[in-house]
This record gives structure tokens, C-alpha cells and sequence, in this order.
């Protein structure tokens, strides 16, 4: 009240404190869960790795003399992985006109 505020501005702060408290809580909640979900991905394209060998040792026996056969295994056993652009080296400031 002595520097002109309104009664109820404490309530204001304390509600607006839990509400940042809860939406911090919310985003670290989710990056965990993004951190997990990223170490399942690995540990199942480990697992799929592991499999894939094991087919892939079959079907180079059974098709050994069928390339046509050995071709399309390979093409649809390959995982392509999207294009990453070069990273671009900075370039140094230039200096002012002495």
C-alpha cells in the first residue's frame, strides 16, 4: 500500500510464482522424457541392428546366386538418413579502416 500498489498484489505475485514454478517443472519433465525416449531409440536401433546382421547373413546364403534377390534385400535393409547440410566455418570480422 505505501508505494501505491493494489491490495491484492501479493495474491497476483504468489499465483503468478506458481505458475512459472509449475511451467518450469513441466519443460525439465519433458526434456527427461526427451532424454529417455532418445536412449530407447538407440538401445532398439542396437537391437535392430543385431537383427538385421543375422538376415543379412540368410539372405546372402540363400541368394547368393539370385543378385537380382541379393539387390532388393540390401536397398530395403539400408536405412537412409536424411541430408545434413555442411556447417559453414564463420567468417572473421573485418577490421575498421585505421
Amino acid at each position: 500500500m505505501a508505494y501505491e500498489l493494489p491490495a491484492d498484489f501479493v495474491t497476483h505475485l504468489r499465483t503468478d510464482r506458481d505458475a512459472i514454478t509449475e511451467a518450469k517443472q513441466r519443460n525439465q519433465s519433458e526434456v527427461q522424457d526427451g532424454v529417455g525416449n532418445t536412449k530407447l531409440i538407440d538401445e532398439l536401433l542396437g537391437r535392430i541392428n543385431d537383427v538385421i546382421g543375422g538376415l543379412d547373413a540368410i539372405m546372402f546364403n540363400k541368394y547368393t546366386r539370385v543378385p537380382e534377390k541379393l539387390r532388393a534385400w540390401q536397398s530395403a535393409s539400408h536405412v537412409e538418413r536424411a541430408p545434413q547440410r555442411e556447417k559453414k566455418t564463420p567468417t572473421p570480422p573485418t577490421p575498421p579502416p585505421a
